[in-house]
């Protein structure tokens, strides 16, 4: 049983560490792909770090009572947290589709355009006039739009 307990200690610890390795080094220089390797960072070594401690104290319980089963309420806690880290990572897709769909930079258009109008020429200058139009579906303007 204890080379069980520390098998699965082993195990976690290697699982986090390698995970957090490649996370840092694959980052892209992409400010939307690194945010979301961040934030898988983040919830790995959380993770690791938290069903590492459970099982520490699962150890701990073991090795300092062993003829108790103290260990096993620790050890059962601990399946619980695999099962919430799996429902988590589950939930995090749609936020993480978010980021990387969101636009890179947020666009406005102007629906102003500038005609010359049509004045006699004996006012000897041409002003703008600026009419509010919107455009087609096509994203064109129609000139039959403008007075």
């Amino acid at each position: 049983m204890a080379t069980g307990i520390v098998v699965i200690f082993v195990g976690d610890m290697l699982t986090t560490s390698i995970l957090a390795y490649f996370f840092c080094t694959k980052r892209s220089g992409n400010q939307r792909t690194d945010r979301i390797i961040q934030r898988l960072l983040l919830y790995t070594v959380a993770t690791g770090a938290i069903t590492s401690l459970v099982e520490i104290a699962s150890m701990v319980t073991y090795f300092a009572v062993p003829h108790n089963l103290t260990y096993l309420g620790f050890m059962l806690v601990q399946s619980h947290l695999y099962t919430n880290s799996l429902f988590t990572s589950l939930n995090m897709r749609r936020r993480n589709a978010k980021i990387l769909n969101a636009p890179t930079m947020k666009t406005t258009t102007s629906h102003l355009v500038f005609r010359a109008p049509d004045i006699p020429e004996r006012f000897g200058q041409v002003t703008a006039i600026v009419h509010d139009a919107s455009p087609d579906d096509s994203g064109g303007f129609h000139p039959d739009e403008f007075p």
